[in-house]
């Protein structure tokens, strides 16, 4: 019985074993695409951020601040990595939103 469930098996699985490797070597050659370039933003989407966007993200920047401390005292037996991450995600972040990025671009 095992000699007739062999050759059924192999007619089932290497067909499809050969799928896959023939899929990801055909994936491995595919030329690599032209880079998008970001749509431009509009006048409205300029406006609103200067007006509304970067003064809520520059109020919120105190308040990273502030959690920060805290945040940094606790992770601090963790090693310096721990304390980096830390102002990474509370104060580098918001500051790079704020200051940093394009006009309209949220």
């Amino acid at each position: 019985m095992c000699k007739r469930t062999w050759p059924r098996a192999r007619a089932i699985f290497l067909p499809w074993i050969a799928g896959f490797v023939l899929a990801a070597g055909a994936q491995a050659e595919t030329p690599a695409l032209a880079p998008i370039e970001p749509p431009k933003a509009s006048r409205g989407a300029e406006i609103f951020d200067v007006l509304v966007v970067r003064p809520l993200g520059l109020a919120v920047l105190p308040v990273g601040v502030a959690a920060f401390i805290p945040t940094a005292l606790l992770t601090a037996p963790n090693g310096r990595d721990s304390v980096e991450a830390a102002l990474e995600l509370f104060v580098t972040e918001p500051a790079n939103y704020v200051f940093q990025r394009p006009l309209g671009d949220f």
